[in-house]
């Protein structure tokens, strides 16, 4: 199968103080303005490489949203991790097309195992710390190995219905409870019911795993 290629890097550039590589590097710092600022200038672009590369397998309608999104979150966690560098916003968009591509195959091969009926196992210590408190959402999104990243951020992702994921994915992307609580117009106290019902449902979902494997 042909890898998609992505476009050539477009003029990301409306105004002077907008360079995507600029924004990465704020990223790297754990801007969560900075990931809004990108995905802003990409996330339509990674749907559309996403179609892509799923054109030919059987999908639900939202397939490539979800790649997108699952490739763009943990795209900002492992570059806040230290994982990558950039040189230009060319730099920024390949590294970018590569993810989602990658993301979107795993994908297809992932519901595909889901039919036949293999799933991985986990461990509830997965979500938490030695001392048993819970992990924090972005750490969570990082328990698995780095070939098996940008799989399990999806796998998370997938547990949740329209409104928790939008809770997830900005927790995902570095913003505080008290800034999700102004984006989604809601109380901070609502946003730390929506993190816990989002923990409980991962918690569950991952015992299950173990459950069918036994």
């Amino acid at each position: 199968m042909d890898t998609p290629t992505p476009d050539p890097a477009p003029d990301l550039t409306p105004n002077p103080g907008g360079s995507v590589t600029r924004f990465f590097d704020e990223l790297r710092v754990g801007s969560p303005g900075a990931a809004e600022q990108l995905w802003a200038r990409f996330f339509p672009r990674l749907v559309a490489l996403a179609r892509q590369a799923l054109a030919g397998h059987p999908q639900r309608v939202a397939d490539a949203d979800d790649a997108a999104q699952s490739a763009f979150a943990s795209f900002c966690l492992r570059v806040k991790a230290g994982e990558f560098s950039v040189h230009d916003r060319a730099d920024l968009w390949n590294l970018l097309g590569v993810i989602t591509t990658r993301k979107a195959r795993k994908q297809v091969r992932h519901e595909a195992a889901q039919k036949r009926g293999g799933r991985r196992v986990r461990g509830d210590g997965a979500l938490s710390k030695p001392d048993g408190s819970p992990l924090p959402l972005d750490e969570i999104a990082r328990t698995c190995p780095p070939d098996e990243f940008d799989l399990s951020c999806e796998e998370l992702l997938d547990q949740l219905g329209p409104e928790l994921r939008e809770f997830a994915l900005l927790r995902l992307l570095g913003f505080r409870n008290r800034e999700i609580a102004d984006r989604l117009d809601c109380t901070e106290r609502s946003v730390e019911r929506k993190l816990a019902l989002i923990r409980l449902k991962w918690e569950a979902a991952w015992g299950a795993d173990e459950n069918e494997n036994e």
